[in-house]
């Protein structure tokens, strides 16, 4: 109130604020949401309006290079949530990813982010749906996060997805974490307008030449984590992390979990910049004993950075399905926590010895190394997540190289395949 009794000028004005404020919060999301999609091809831009109209299907455009036959339409990913903004279509074929649910008349595959799908009714009607779509359940989590952090029982989602698309081996649509490093590479290749220092063959790991890795080491161990302690798996690798550090290892611990140690984003070039300094890192997941789940702790915070991963979570067995040979060491090969601190000074002092853990890097990521094929988890071959997924819906137009079988099915109880094979130790509660 002014001095006379009578509102201030600032007040008057402040209910118009804040509805032009609101305002433009509903515009930007709208725009969010209807923005256009850029598709990228190694020599230019092509932009597609979102009007799923005949341009879809490959009409005249002026200079197109692309014919857009396939569109994945991301129903409710979440908005952190990263994916691929661009798809290289020499090894991924064509296809356009998109938000707006508008196209969901024209899409030949809808993804659906299992948060927030617990029945039937939380997705689109059948009645919607174009001929032969495809409907996928997308997860990133583990089954124990999935059934205890999230309550997902997945008990009502019987014969309502086509396809999985996971970390596990066992997905349809493989969608392990190291596709980031794929998707990485991709961009790099697409957006630069020189390739000259951008492999073919391999995943750019940019830590090919050893001996440049090595004179980068300053220091032994890194951990940067968040979760202090908010599920039994993050309570276990704290207790397990403890014990090092009294059995005499030099730990930097980094992350919210420590006061006054931050740490930049994960995926910013200073954290890679960072954690290339040291010799190893400890890559712990939140959980323990689900397969095959090894996240960006193992991929980006250790490979690509160029340190040696120390790995529990996962056990041994899936590691080395997934990872190159003799690349990381695991936690399983100790039987007590001094056996372990006791290696890694060995290790330390013994630059011979941990140099073996980057011999893959001499053989594997060079030109002349052909032996792995394009199965290889490093191959530019290698099609996985999103690109693999654009593979698939392209299979039933039978081209030469795509290498995919388009296979229609139902997935009787989804319930059934994500939590039936999982141990104990992996579902358990505690």
């Amino acid at each position: 109130m002014s001095l006379n009794g009578l509102p201030a000028k600032n007040q008057l004005w402040a209910p118009f604020g804040c509805l032009a404020v609101c305002n433009i919060a509903v515009l930007s999301l709208l725009y969010y949401y209807m923005r256009p999609v850029y598709l990228v091809t190694p020599s230019r831009v092509v932009l597609t309006q979102h009007s799923f109209t005949k341009k879809l299907d490959g009409a005249s455009g002026e200079g197109r290079e692309l014919t857009i036959e396939k569109v994945i339409l991301l129903w409710n990913m979440p908005i952190r949530s990263s994916y691929p903004k661009i798809l290289d279509p020499t090894r991924c074929e064509n296809c356009i990813i998109t938000r707006n649910r508008s196209a969901l008349a024209y899409s030949d595959a809808v993804v659906f982010n299992f948060r927030g799908i617990r029945n039937p009714e939380d997705l689109p009607a059948r009645s919607e749906h174009k001929p032969n779509q495809v409907f996928v359940w997308m997860c990133r989590e583990s089954p124990k996060t999935t059934l205890h952090s999230y309550k997902y029982d997945l008990k009502n989602l019987t014969n309502v997805f086509n396809w999985t698309m996971t970390y596990r081996l066992d997905s349809d649509v493989f969608y392990p974490y190291v596709e980031m490093l794929h998707r990485m590479h991709d961009e790099k290749r697409l957006y630069n307008t020189s390739t000259v220092n951008v492999p073919a063959d391999f995943v750019d790991l940019v830590y090919s030449d050893v001996d440049s890795l090595m004179a980068k080491k300053k220091y032994l161990v890194a951990w940067v984590v968040g979760n202090c302690g908010g599920t039994a798996g993050a309570q276990f690798r704290m207790m397990i992390v403890n014990k090092l550090m009294r059995a005499g290892l030099r730990i930097d611990r980094f992350g919210s979990c420590f006061k006054g140690r931050p740490f930049p984003p994960y995926r910013s070039e200073e954290a890679h910049q960072r954690l290339a300094e040291y010799k190893f890192y400890l890559a712990f997941e939140n959980t323990r004993g689900c397969r095959e789940y090894v996240t960006y702790k193992f991929w980006k915070n250790a490979i690509f950075s160029g340190a040696v991963p120390i790995v529990w979570g996962s056990s041994k067995e899936d590691i080395a399905r997934l990872a190159p040979k003799h690349s990381f060491i695991h936690l399983e090969d100790f039987q007590t926590s001094a056996d372990l601190v006791e290696y890694l000074k060995y290790l330390d002092l013994n630059d011979t010895a941990y140099r073996e853990f980057f011999a893959w890097r001499e053989s594997e990521l060079s030109s002349e190394h052909t032996a792995a094929g394009d199965d290889w988890i490093f191959s530019t071959g290698e099609a996985l997540g999103f690109c693999k997924l654009c593979r698939m819906l392209h299979a039933d137009r039978n081209r030469s190289g795509v290498g995919e079988t388009l296979r229609r099915k139902s997935i009787k109880s989804l319930r059934h395949w994500w939590y039936g094979s999982e141990k104990d130790t992996c579902l358990s509660s505690t």
